[in-house]
């Protein structure tokens, strides 16, 4: 079962990772140690219910933890640092990389919780339901807040919008 768990997340997983840390080193870094805990509960006899959820789960709390660890390095000099791209796509345009930057630059400036609901459900294309379970809040709540994160980031993209 951890074979095929990570024959199948492992991709998503590293994206997933990638996009929210200021080096790829580091999400390969992360995205091992994430397997490695889920390898302990695995080895443990344990077998959560969503398999894809809980490796999301870990990963995310990693991120949490490095930023904080990270605290006096603000979010903003790392984004400078570190041009953003998909790392499964090394042909992407010009034209396709600023409208990523763009979004990313707009998702940023939401609060931590609701960009990384929006992050999970638009980048990392998980259902309400995964997402739920990775937040461990119900799956009404997390419509509720993802509906709140949308408005708020349409209102980032095109301020002149409610006029």
């Amino acid at each position: 079962m951890f074979l095929s768990a990570y024959d199948s997340h492992s991709g998503e997983i590293y994206r997933h990772l990638a996009t929210r840390l200021s080096s790829t080193e580091r999400a390969e870094e992360l995205l091992q140690e994430t397997f490695l805990r889920a390898w302990k509960v695995f080895s443990e006899g344990g077998r959560p219910d969503n398999v894809r959820a809980y490796l999301y789960r870990i990963a995310t709390n990693l991120v949490i933890d490095e930023y904080r660890r990270k605290k006096e390095e603000s979010l903003d000099e790392v984004l400078e640092q570190t041009p953003w791209k998909e790392p499964s796509d090394p042909a992407q345009d010009s034209s396709y990389l600023a409208l990523a930057r763009e979004a990313k630059d707009a998702i940023m400036k939401l609060p931590e919780e609701e960009g990384r609901l929006v992050a999970m459900r638009y980048i990392d294309d998980m259902d309400i339901s995964e997402i739920a379970e990775v937040l461990g809040i119900t799956a009404n709540n997390t419509s509720v807040k993802l509906h709140r994160a949308v408005q708020k980031l349409r209102k980032i993209l095109d301020p002149k919008a409610d006029e």
